[in-house]
């Protein structure tokens, strides 16, 4: 979104194509964007798959019915979209937030989908240059030689005037939001407060977001009176459930794909 908002404060008119179905569309449509809603199944690492397909079906008639410059095109929609930009000729930059990071079968197929994206991108009449997350994630692709140039780097980041300054009071709250999923090791926060619990430290904890391990992290809060498991949030109500925190804890895996995350993690 705050890309979004710079390119339109710089004159040009955004359309976001994007999954229906959550708090989304109304946040693109606050900022005076255009919204495409497709659908994309919510069945964890599964999601890529009907994204795509549902693309296959808009785009052709999006390209058609409008006059677009460029494209921005995350790697999940590459194959539901390569075919019309390329018939129209609209050129694209293909953006790559992280590799896939689930272990299961539908993992290993999104790391097909993944290098096939990159491959398409490649081609000749692929992207006309690639957006990247990371410096270490460039650096990583580089070394494989994979890279689609120009390569302009792009770090996740907030809107900070959404935020304000906490005034700190009560015993001590620990907040986390964001994936909940077993890939990420999310279950340790839960096991950082058991050992504060034991050592006799006051003190809340509050989980916010959605993923694999939502369930789970649900049916430890009922073991624990320190302990909150909120769910999924609107956008709108984040920055406040943030500011009521003295310690955010963003747990990741030590390993290659977690390496290339955003410096923001």
């Amino acid at each position: 979104m705050s890309v979004s908002k710079e390119l339109s404060d710089r004159g040009w008119e955004v359309t976001i194509v994007a999954p229906e179905g959550n708090d989304s569309e109304a946040a693109v449509i606050s900022e005076g964007h255009s919204f495409i809603g497709v659908k994309r199944s919510k069945i964890t690492g599964l999601g890529w798959m009907t994204f795509g397909s549902s693309l296959k079906r808009i785009i052709p008639k999006l390209v058609k019915n409008n006059q677009f410059d460029v494209a921005l095109i995350e790697w999940q929609a590459v194959s539901g979209s390569i075919s019309s930009l390329k018939k129209i000729g609209i050129p694209w930059l293909l953006v790559d937030r992280s590799p896939p990071v689930f272990r299961s079968i539908a993992g290993r197929l999104q790391w097909f989908e993944y290098q096939r994206a990159w491959r398409l991108a490649r081609k000749s009449g692929g992207a006309s240059g690639s957006v990247l997350k990371s410096q270490a994630l460039i650096d990583w692709h580089r070394e494989k030689e994979n890279l689609v140039e120009p390569v302009i780097l792009m770090e996740a980041g907030v809107d900070v005037g959404k935020y304000s300054v906490a005034n700190f009071s009560g015993p001590c709250t620990i907040v986390h939001h964001g994936q909940l999923d077993e890939e990420r090791e999310i279950e340790r926060i839960v096991r950082i407060g058991e050992v504060l619990s034991a050592r006799g430290f006051e003190f809340k904890m509050k989980i916010a977001g959605t993923g694999n391990r939502l369930t789970t992290l649900q049916k430890s809060a009922l073991l624990h009176d320190w302990l909150e498991v909120l769910g999924p949030l609107p956008s709108t109500e984040i920055p406040k459930f943030l500011a009521d925190g003295h310690v955010a804890l963003f747990p990741l895996p030590d390993d290659e794909i977690w390496r290339l995350a955003s410096p923001l993690k």
